[in-house]
């Protein structure tokens, strides 16, 4: 997230953190954990 000025980046992890609620519930354990941290940027597009 340290990107996020740059869109590319940010889509990435956007992805990246899709993936990991998916290995929350396949693996039935909470591996990724939200701890209220939000970035926002313009979309210059």
């Amino acid at each position: 997230m340290e990107y996020g000025s740059d869109a590319e980046y940010f889509k990435m992890v956007k992805l990246a953190i899709e993936q990991f609620y998916e290995w929350n519930e396949l693996f039935n354990e909470e591996i990724y954990s939200v701890v209220g941290f939000r970035m926002l940027y313009k979309n210059a597009i």
